[in-house]
């Protein structure tokens, strides 16, 4: 097994979830936590019982586990999209989306990926087109 990458922690997730919604004056509330600890965990798992140590992958799959997990009144995508750019950045890499038109395509898929639409492997294959690193 290759070192162990670095990890969003829970209380780091909810800090995350209150500046995104407190900026633009909704409620900071969150209503499951332990779909949270779940969601933040999933990562963390994927690499510590399947050896899963691409940090795309592991970035992505955190992503969709927050957004999916509704744990908070408002904001959960954005919650989960600041906390993978996080993930990336503690572990040497970040998303670089060089247009509106790659901002408005990145959402899109996010959204589809949520919904189930399509796989968190081909969101994978979009996301890994901007990720970069430091």
């Amino acid at each position: 097994m290759s070192t162990e990458p670095g990890w969003i922690e829970l209380s780091e997730v909810i800090a995350l979830n209150k500046g995104a919604v407190t900026i633009i004056r909704e409620q900071h509330l969150l209503i499951n936590p332990g779909t949270l600890e779940s969601a933040v965990m999933s990562p963390r798992n994927l690499f510590l019982y399947k050896n899963e140590d691409d940090i795309g992958v592991l970035a992505c799959r955190l992503i969709v586990a927050l957004s999916r997990a509704h744990a908070f009144i408002h904001g959960n995508k954005r919650t989960a999209w600041l906390s993978g750019v996080m993930f990336l950045n503690i572990n040497g890499y970040d998303i670089v989306l060089p247009s509106i038109e790659a901002n408005q395509f990145i959402a899109e898929q996010m959204t589809k990926v949520i919904r189930r639409e399509i796989t968190e492997a081909v969101f994978l294959t979009h996301l890994n087109r901007f990720i970069v690193t430091l």
